[in-house]
């Protein structure tokens, strides 16, 4: 919920806001711009969730900001660690693969396969980006649910 002042946004969480999809896509995506006015951003709404009360744990949606690796082998299951927007408990039903690769190998498709029954399936495609040694998260994109 937003209520416009004068010369700032100011962000009021309601109810059980954090808890839907939506709002954590939200923080996630402010995590993932990378800008300094989308962190300004993010830390200014988790601060204003804090003042109201609302456990919100920071760090679930900071980790995925880098992956270091040694390996690319290790690249599928990296990713899938640092998964922020998959429900911890789903881990146990989840599968991580690597794709392909663009041209220049600066980036690399995941996809991530959430097997919970016959009615529970999502699958999910990440693309990373290579900076150095060091994997950034580009874009998480839900492409099915069944």
């Amino acid at each position: 919920m937003k209520h416009r002042s004068t010369s700032n946004w100011e962000f009021y969480p309601r109810d059980n806001v954090l808890t839907e999809p939506l709002m954590e896509a939200c923080l996630f995506a402010l995590v993932l711009d990378g800008s300094t006015q989308a962190d300004q951003l993010f830390s200014a709404v988790i601060a204003n969730c804090k003042k109201h009360g609302f456990k919100l744990d920071e760090s679930r949606f900071l980790k995925v900001r880098n992956i270091r690796i040694d390996s690319d082998s290790d690249l599928a299951r990296e990713v899938l660690g640092r998964a922020s927007f998959l429900n911890p408990k789903e881990r146990q039903y989840t599968t991580p693969k690597l794709l392909a690769y663009s041209a220049s190998k600066d980036k690399a498709l995941i996809e991530i396969f959430v097997n919970r029954g016959p009615l529970g399936q999502e699958w999910w495609h990440v693309v990373v980006s290579r900076h150095g040694n060091v994997w950034k998260f580009f874009s998480v994109t839900q492409v099915a649910v069944s």
